[in-house]
């Protein structure tokens, strides 16, 4: 993630409370991948989302209710609180927002990234585990969000929570 492109995937380590980056340029399906780079965060990481036009990467904390900021040096500019066990964490590549989900207390935080401030709270249905957005040109940018207690589906437009 230093200011030069590099190709890698993230991935959260949960037990040791990491996140690691592995070059997709290594990956052999027949040897185990070495996992030559990680970055402290905070309890139980799960979701993580690269800022491709900030080069951040914004990482959802279960068990400590926060997301956790890395730079572009790798190192962890702030932690955000947000809502109670956060899990899924998605953005809108043309904006300035971050979608975090909060399991623990059905609701969606929304991050300013230039901020790294909660500038907004959504309800949505029960357990809400995981959220992506799309942008559909006749609408604009729409989040679907995944609730896994309530087994259903919610749909935020991008400006929904202004």
């Amino acid at each position: 993630m230093s200011a030069s492109r590099r190709i890698f995937t993230l991935i959260t380590l949960v037990i040791v409370s990491v996140v690691a980056q592995i070059s997709t340029q290594q990956i052999s399906f027949a040897s185990p991948i070495p996992v030559p780079a990680a970055i402290k965060v905070e309890s139980v990481p799960a979701g993580v989302y690269v800022d491709s036009r900030t080069n951040k990467v914004y990482v959802a904390n279960e068990h400590s209710n926060t997301v956790s900021v890395i730079d572009s040096n790798d190192k962890v500019v702030t932690n955000i609180e947000v809502g109670s066990f956060p899990h899924g964490i998605s953005g809108i590549p043309s904006s300035d927002e971050v979608f975090v989900t909060n399991a623990g207390s059905n609701t969606i935080y929304v991050i300013d990234t230039t901020t790294n401030k909660v500038i907004g709270t959504l309800r949505v249905g029960l357990n809400p585990v995981s959220v992506a957005y799309d942008n559909i040109p006749s609408t604009g940018e729409v989040g679907y969000v995944v609730n896994a207690g309530s087994q259903s589906l919610s749909v935020i437009h991008a400006t929904s929570y202004i």
